[in-house]
């Protein structure tokens, strides 16, 4: 088990998440939240390194601390 994997697993993520990752984008093991999420981690460093600015608010409307994702 790789670094990142044991980091994940102290964080409270499954071992179907971590198996999944590698194709997260469309495994039953991530909600359309997560997969927002896991998206933004890949588009964001693209357009920062094509020099465009990125508007966070519309996406962290979905992931407020009242509102906890379903596990």
């Amino acid at each position: 088990m790789g670094m990142h994997s044991e980091a994940a697993k102290s964080l409270g993520i499954t071992d179907g998440k971590i198996a999944a990752v590698s194709y997260w984008q469309t495994s039953i093991e991530f909600s359309d939240k997560e997969r927002a999420a896991l998206a933004m981690t890949i588009v964001s460093p693209i357009l920062k390194t094509k020099g465009c600015q990125m508007t966070y608010t519309a996406p962290s409307m979905n992931f407020s601390a009242s509102k906890k994702s379903p596990s």
